[in-house]
């Protein structure tokens, strides 16, 4: 019989989720403090955590973080925290699951039957061996996701380790940016979806030095790239963080996507670009971008700030914005920073409440 501890200062909604995980056979456990929970989730031993975020004591993700230190147990997290940022950071810190109150407790069972087979199906006895990749010095551990090369072990992104193993699993071969986006973002997408996440990946070219130029580390930079994507990937949980500054040093229109992707934008930056006719006329649109334009605050630069937040009123968008502050004018200081910040919000004020 599987062993539960639910931890939840809700002393009713603990009750009702241990009466129906009863009812499914298993057997439960209720602590309502986080600091005890925490003491427990470690100490004793349990197939399967519940935990709420909002505890007294010691929060959900600071227990996540540390049972998820310690143990191999899948976590769901509850709570009537809706936002995003929740969601990520849970998920980002170990949970296997993350369920907005209210919910059906019958979907709890179900959720939790389905973390339990897959732990089962994935630890089994303990007695499968790790699947590792050995090529040219290079040595992948694709069940404890390591890496190490001639010997030493080096750290990757969840991305950058999926496009590792895939390039070396599948050796003098040349493969192309979308045969790559076919093989690497499904999976991903699929589990942000089953978790109820969404994925937005920004139209930045994503060059940090004059090694990045032209190619640069990002695919998704253009109308026509997206629409292929989309096709490849049609999830609703893919989507776009549009910015548009990067459309204007590129010198391409960067109001009309509002309209034809409204429903693929996730989230949006306030960043503005400032380019510099003389400097592209001398050394042309080839040249590293950096030689022809500069990174400016909202209302510096060449945004035409009310069409572009007049065409988010248009499409209806009601979601997350960021102010993106990376003027060089006003590094230096703490306090330049902060005026950065400041002179950003008064000016946006004009658009947005």
């Amino acid at each position: 019989m599987s062993k539960i501890l639910i931890v939840e200062d809700e002393e009713s909604i603990a009750d009702l989720e241990k009466d129906y995980l009863e009812l499914s056979g298993f057997e439960v456990e209720i602590e309502n403090q986080g600091d005890t929970g925490l003491v427990r989730a470690i100490k004793e031993d349990f197939d399967l955590l519940i935990l709420d975020l909002m505890l007294p004591e010691v929060d959900g993700f600071e227990i996540c973080r540390e049972v998820r230190e310690k143990k191999d147990i899948p976590i769901i997290m509850v709570s009537a925290k809706k936002d995003d940022i929740d969601k990520i950071r849970g998920l980002g810190l170990g949970a296997d699951d993350y369920m907005t109150k209210p919910f059906s407790p019958s979907e709890l069972v179900a959720r939790v039957k389905a973390h339990l087979a897959r732990y089962e199906r994935l630890v089994g006895s303990g007695k499968k061996e790790n699947d590792i990749v050995e090529i040219r010095g290079i040595k992948i551990d694709k069940t404890a996701r390591r890496v190490w090369v001639n010997g030493e072990e080096k750290q990757f992104t969840t991305k950058e380790f999926d496009l590792l193993t895939f390039l070396a699993e599948n050796p003098n071969r040349v493969f192309t940016k979308e045969e790559l986006f076919r093989e690497i973002w499904p999976p991903i997408v699929a589990f942000a979806e089953e978790h109820h996440v969404k994925v937005a990946i920004e139209n930045c070219p994503m060059w940090f030095d004059a090694t990045n130029w032209p190619g640069g580390q990002n695919l998704f930079t253009t109308p026509d790239i997206w629409r292929r994507c989309f096709e490849i990937l049609p999830s609703p949980s893919f989507g776009i963080n549009y910015d548009p500054s990067h459309f204007i040093w590129q010198q391409m229109d960067y109001i009309r996507p509002l309209y034809e992707f409204k429903d693929r934008i996730f989230h949006v930056h306030y960043k503005d670009i400032k380019l510099y006719p003389e400097k592209l006329a001398r050394v042309g649109v080839m040249a590293y971008p950096l030689q022809y334009m500069e990174p400016k605050l909202p209302g510096l630069g060449d945004v035409n700030w009310a069409k572009y937040v007049s065409a988010l009123t248009d499409i209806g968008y009601s979601g997350y914005t960021c102010i993106e502050v990376e003027d060089r004018a006003f590094e230096g200081s703490r306090e330049r920073i902060l005026d950065s910040l400041r002179l950003s919000k008064r000016y946006l004020e004009q658009y947005v409440i």
